[in-house]
């Protein structure tokens, strides 16, 4: 597990490159946030008709959003 706190100095406000490519940095986000909130995934006006859809990712796994007719 990857020490989050040792990626930041709070005094210099900066924080290493290492969030941003490292993969058990990336493991670590996806089941300790993703995996445990709510998820924006679209906004009503991109599906505005019945019928309509779009296509997002919800963490990694793809996820269709379509519009009913209620």
């Amino acid at each position: 597990m990857v020490n989050v706190d040792s990626l930041i100095d709070l005094d210099k406000a900066v924080q290493s490159k290492k969030i941003f490519w490292d993969q058990e940095v990336y493991d670590q986000e996806m089941e300790n946030i993703f995996a445990r909130s709510w998820l924006f995934l679209t906004h009503e006006s991109q599906i505005p008709e019945p019928g309509d859809f779009f296509t997002t990712f919800m963490g990694e796994d793809p996820i269709i959003v379509a519009r009913q007719q209620d």
